[in-house]
């Protein structure tokens, strides 16, 4: 285990427990965020959604669904903007750039861990809540076996 965590583990949707083909193919960045109960840490494609960030000078690689270890390029930080006034940013740390991804991903276990926060899934949808007001922050739909 390092400072980050620990950064292994196959990335699963929430119901069918089938892997995620996260390698990604040449292709457009995707600048959406989806919903990981899976992974240790945050992750991101785009180094753009990080305002601040260093070059990973470890050797330490991420396994993917399909069995790929991919090499992580930057760690830094980020943030989201949530539908609310009462918090309106969730900052991010410690998030992987690992370009080779397809998709980026919010961890759950460590949104919750950082922040007062608890995520709530239903069958048709993900919403991340302040603890104490229960107000919905951040709200991903089901859709094509991701939230």
């Amino acid at each position: 285990m390092n400072d980050l965590g620990s950064i292994q583990g196959t990335h699963y949707n929430h119901f069918s427990q089938q892997p995620l083909d996260t390698v990604s193919q040449p292709s457009l960045p995707d600048h959406s965020w989806f919903v990981d109960s899976r992974t240790t840490n945050h992750i991101t494609l785009n180094l753009g959604n990080l305002s601040l960030h260093a070059p990973y000078n470890r050797f330490d690689k991420v396994s993917v669904g399909d069995g790929k270890q991919l090499p992580i390029s930057n760690v830094g930080h980020g943030q989201l903007h949530t539908q609310t006034k009462l918090i309106s940013t969730i900052s991010l740390s410690n998030v992987l750039h690992i370009p080779h991804m397809k998709k980026n991903l919010l961890s759950v276990s460590q949104l919750t861990r950082e922040h007062d926060l608890v995520a709530e899934f239903n069958s048709h949808s993900c919403l991340i809540k302040d603890k104490n007001s229960r107000q919905v922050l951040l709200k991903g739909c089901f859709k094509d076996g991701l939230y």
